[in-house]
Parts: structure tokens; C-alpha cells; sequence
């Protein structure tokens, strides 16, 4: 017993000397931990900011259109996010009422799609405070002094590396939703069913590859572009899915699925709502006009003579089109050709388009209708600060449901269909900033590369 009693005598003489000589070598750390208040922390940081610190929260200060196009793009990235993640667990409830969970070999596909859209809900706080931190030196708020600014953007890095290293469960389970889509006998008699299901499937391969391009991530984007047009013809034998229009009239590029993949790979990679707005910056003004309209001769671009090839989503046929623009405006004719490059034709899409050495793919300008219901926006930005990078009074044109999945549901990419909607971005400002003035998204680019840039070096 007097043995134990000198033991704990000890450890309490032990602690008491580390006290005190913390207490005099560290007085400022002795302080914090005595009084239960950690913000000092934060000052302590403050005094060991690093070069790059200082040089980010330099760039941040001085180029504000800069910034606020980070801001932009970042409210972007957020809101596909959470549509992503809510059209995988839309599809997952919808394939499962049909049976696919029924199927052992479905089950580690099944597990990766929860475990991805789960990934991408449990980041929300990541963006959510970057988001904030970049609001803040915007809006010149005293609180971004305080900010460990590496360390935030460090963290952002990591979770966008680590989504890019996750690419292939979305291509792996679409193979395995695609395999019980043409192997289901049953279903194939439910005419109604399995369109809807279709249409899930091809709303979930549409916004992986959007996702890819807008993360910057070619070597996906390659494979899931390939894997799209490699897939469609496995559903020709099913005859509610067979609906044939006047699509079937045209004669399809000879691109091949290894061409699309390589394209990916070694073009310029751009994302913006509309295909023609990027198609400015390349071709010539004969062949693209002032607002953004094919003009004479789109077989070839103007610098690099290379064959334009559209990748086109038929949402009524749920079908997608490969071919090149001249074919594709003989069918279609040069309007309607103009609509789908536009984003502003309600039933038809350009997915992608190749030009030469570049690749664009389009976006889905409506998902700004769901700003001000965000989770991780209203985590991070007031109503006000939100109202002040992108005015409500803006967003007036975007009215219609773009979260809806299904057979149903609008266009996942362009402006789905609205010309109003259209109007909305090139007259107002905080929407404009979304895009270059070539209609090119790239906020989020010039984010994830001052992010890659405070990663330590290798």
C-alpha cells in the first residue's frame, strides 16, 4: 500500500514539475491551456504563417474577379455535388425496387455507389469552409486573418485528388447496371419501368462524365466517354429502348471508342453551359458567329483541321449520337443543330465536342436553381453573402425542377431547354462570372490549381 501511495505521489510530483517548467519556457501555451480558450491558437498560428500563406492570401486580396470566380465556381461544384450524390442514391432505390439487390454479383457495386455518394456528403464541410474562406477575403472580413489558408486549401487538394482516384467505381457499376438492364427478361416486358430506369442510368453516366471535366480528371473523362458510346448498341434488342427517329438517319462519325479515349487524354480540356460558346475561342468567325451559331463550313476548325464530332444525348429516344457536325446538321438541320450546341433545345444535348486538339463538355446551368435550399452553401454563406456574390433577383429565370431523375425529368446539360435562361447568364453579372468571356467554365480550375499549389512538394 505505501508502494502504490509513492507511485501516485510521484506521477503527480511528475506533472506538476512539467507545469511548471511549461510555465516558464511557454507561458503563452501555459495560458491557453489553463483558461480553456483556444482561440489563441490562432494568433500563435498567425505568428508561424508560412512564405506560401502569406503568398496566397496575397493573390486572394489583389485579384478579386479572380476570386470571385473561384467563389462562383466553387457554389457550382458544391451544388453538383450534392445532385450527384442524391441521382446515385436515386438510382441505387430505383434499381432495388427491381430487383437488382436481389443478385449477389450486384453487391460490391451496390456497396461502392453508397460508399462514393456517402464520400461525397461526408466532404460537404470541406467545400463548406472553403467556401467561407474565400468569401471571406472577398468581402474584406476581418475573420480571414484568422484563417490557416494553406491548411484549407491543403485539405480541398486532398479531397479533389481523392475524388479523381475514385473514377472507377463509377464506371465499374455502370457496367454492372447496364449487364441487369439487357440480362432482365422480366423487366424488359415493363415497358414504362425499364425506360425509367434507362433514363436514371444515362442521366448518372451523363453527370460522371460532367463531374470529370469539371475536376479536370482526362483520363475518367476518356473512359467514361468511351464506355457511352461503346455501350449503346447492347441496348438495341430491347424493344421499349429501340424507338427509332430520325436519328437513325444519321450516318455516325467514324470516331472509334480507343479515338475518343486518346482525344480526352491529349486535348485542352473546357467546360462551360454551352458547346458553342467555347466553339468561339477555336473556330474561325465564318464558322461560329457572334452569338455563339454555327456559321458555313463546321466539318473542320480553322487552326487545328480537325473533324468536329459531337457527342449528342436524345432524351426523348434515350439514346446517345455520335457524329460529326455536318451529318449532324443535315439530319437535324442548322437551327435545331444551333439549339443543341446552344444548350437551349429541350430534348437534345451535346454532351461533348471535339474539335481539333480541344474538348468541351457541357454543363447543367439549371442546377443554380437550387442555391438557396444547399446544405453546404447554407452551412458556409449567410443569405446576405450569398446575395451578394450571386444576386437572387439573377437567379428569377431558373424556376423549373432540375433535381428531378427519371424518364421525366428536364435535360441534364446546357441550359435544359431555356432560351430565358439563356438571356439570364449573358445580361447579369454574378452569373457571368461563372464563365471566361469564351463561355468556358473555369473558377473551379484556377481554385483546384492554387489548391494543388500549397500541397508540398514531392
Amino acid at each position: 500500500m505505501k508502494k502504490q501511495n509513492k507511485i501516485v505521489i510521484g506521477i503527480i510530483l511528475g506533472i506538476a514539475v512539467v507545469i511548471i517548467v511549461i510555465s516558464f519556457l511557454f507561458p503563452s501555451v501555459y495560458k491557453g491551456l489553463t483558461s480553456g480558450s483556444f482561440g489563441k491558437a490562432d494568433k500563435y498560428r498567425q505568428d508561424q504563417m508560412s512564405e506560401n500563406d502569406v503568398r496566397l492570401r496575397s493573390e486572394f486580396v489583389q485579384d478579386t474577379a479572380k476570386l470571385r470566380q473561384m467563389i462562383t465556381g466553387l457554389i457550382y461544384y458544391a451544388l453538383f455535388t450534392e445532385n450527384l450524390s442524391m441521382t446515385i442514391d436515386t438510382c441505387l432505390t430505383s434499381f432495388k425496387l427491381q430487383g437488382f439487390d436481389k443478385n449477389p454479383a450486384n453487391t460490391e457495386a451496390i456497396n461502392l455507389l453508397t460508399d462514393y455518394s456517402s464520400f461525397l456528403k461526408n466532404n460537404n464541410p470541406t467545400i463548406a469552409n472553403t467556401t467561407r474562406m474565400l468569401a471571406a477575403f472577398l468581402l474584406r472580413d476581418t475573420v480571414a486573418q484568422s484563417m490557416d489558408i494553406e491548411r484549407n486549401l491543403r485539405d480541398f487538394a486532398n479531397y479533389v485528388n481523392q475524388v479523381n482516384q475514385k473514377d472507377s467505381v463509377l464506371s465499374m457499376s455502370l457496367a454492372k447496371i447496364d449487364d441487369y438492364l439487357v440480362g432482365n427478361k422480366t423487366l424488359q416486358k415493363k415497358d414504362e419501368e425499364i425506360r425509367n430506369l434507362k433514363a436514371i442510368r444515362d442521366q448518372l453516366v451523363i453527370k460522371s462524365a460532367q463531374f470529370m471535366a469539371l475536376t479536370g480528371n482526362k483520363q475518367g473523362l476518356g473512359a467514361m466517354l468511351s464506355y457511352t458510346v461503346q455501350s449503346r448498341d447492347q441496348f438495341s434488342g430491347i424493344g421499349a429502348l429501340n424507338i427509332t427517329a430520325n436519328q437513325s438517319q444519321v450516318v455516325q462519325s467514324k470516331i472509334s471508342v480507343k479515338e475518343i479515349e486518346s482525344k480526352a487524354l491529349s486535348s485542352a480540356l473546357c467546360s462551360g453551359f454551352s458547346a458553342a460558346g467555347a466553339l468561339q475561342s477555336t473556330l474561325s468567325s465564318s464558322q461560329v458567329n457572334a452569338a455563339g451559331t454555327l456559321g458555313g463550313n463546321t466539318g473542320t476548325t480553322d487552326g487545328a483541321k480537325g473533324n468536329l464530332n459531337i457527342i449528342v444525348y436524345d432524351k426523348a429516344n434515350l439514346n446517345f449520337i455520335v457524329g460529326s457536325a455536318d451529318n449532324l446538321k443535315i439530319v437535324y438541320g442548322k437551327e435545331n443543330l444551333n439549339g443543341i450546341l446552344c444548350g437551349t433545345d429541350p430534348n437534345l444535348g451535346a454532351l461533348c465536342v471535339f474539335y481539333g486538339k480541344n474538348l468541351s463538355v457541357t454543363l447543367n446551368a439549371g442546377l443554380l436553381s437550387g442555391l438557396s435550399s444547399s446544405p453546404t452553401l447554407s452551412a458556409a454563406l449567410s443569405a446576405a453573402t450569398l446575395n451578394i456574390i450571386i444576386p437572387a433577383k439573377e437567379l428569377s429565370a431558373v424556376n423549373a425542377s432540375f433535381n428531378a431523375i427519371g424518364s421525366n425529368a428536364p435535360l441534364q446539360m446546357g441550359y435544359c431547354g431555356s432560351q430565358t435562361l439563356a438571356g439570364q447568364f449573358m445580361a447579369n453579372g454574378g452569373l457571368k462570372s461563372l464563365m471566361n468571356s469564351n463561355g468556358s467554365f473555369s473558377g473551379f480550375g484556377s481554385l483546384q490549381a492554387a489548391a494543388l499549389g500549397s500541397l508540398p512538394q514531392q
